[in-house]
């Protein structure tokens, strides 16, 4: 009964995701005209931390390149990996004059790099499209080198606040900010990896809740 059972939730996950993986591929070359806006505030919203970030860098679900192609990451090395073939052909047009720049078609809980090869592991809006974000969580800091900085953002409405807090101190994350303004629809994340990042100062400053909780 349990090898059933298992049986059928990796199905009910593999199900899942092609489902997502279709509709990604269905608007891939109309994405950038719907969510472009979108996917620049939330960018915008930890700019105060782009100067932190070392080579190299690692996208995990890149889209179609729109970061990668930015200022922010003008001569450094960087990776980028997403599930949609059809939304790496279109970072591919964007990116053809970029030769810094790398891009990887794999599955973001299950990353196909070593431990510890990046300097800077940054995720916008993926964390809402997986069964099991916690497998992503894990192998971006599995992969991120000690005192790497990590961006990650989630959809606000179904973004489990208390989990993901959890989930980052069993990692040894350490917070270093979080964003959470009305008119981004992301919940923004900034931590590090075994040590926190002082240099940054940014605009807008909310400490964790969980920090909060013991100050009070």
């Amino acid at each position: 009964m349990r090898d059933s059972t298992q049986c059928a939730r990796i199905r009910a996950k593999w199900h899942d995701k092609k489902r997502i993986l279709r509709g990604y591929d269905t608007f891939a070359t109309g994405y950038d005209g719907l969510y472009s806006e979108e996917q620049d505030k939330k960018y915008a919203s930890v700019s105060p931390c782009f100067r932190a970030f070392k080579s190299p860098i690692l996208d995990s679900g890149c889209g179609t390149g729109r970061l990668l192609d930015s200022p922010t990451i003008n001569g450094k090395t960087a990776v980028g990996v997403d599930y949609s073939y059809l939304m790496l052909l279109q970072a591919k047009k964007r990116l053809r004059k970029r030769e810094n720049i790398a891009l990887v078609q794999a599955d973001a809980e299950y990353l196909p790099f070593r431990d510890q090869v990046f300097g800077t592991v940054v995720s916008f809006s993926l964390l809402e499209d997986l069964s099991d974000w916690k497998n992503a969580i894990t192998e971006m800091c599995r992969v991120a080198g000690n005192s790497s900085l990590l961006v990650i953002s989630s959809l606000k409405k179904n973004f489990q606040y208390e989990s993901f807090l959890q989930h980052c101190k069993e990692l040894n994350l350490a917070p270093i900010y979080a964003v959470d303004v009305e008119d981004i629809k992301d919940f923004v994340a900034v931590y590090t990896k075994k040590g926190v990042i002082t240099s940054i100062r940014p605009n807008s400053f909310l400490e964790a809740k969980e920090h909060q909780r013991q100050s009070d």
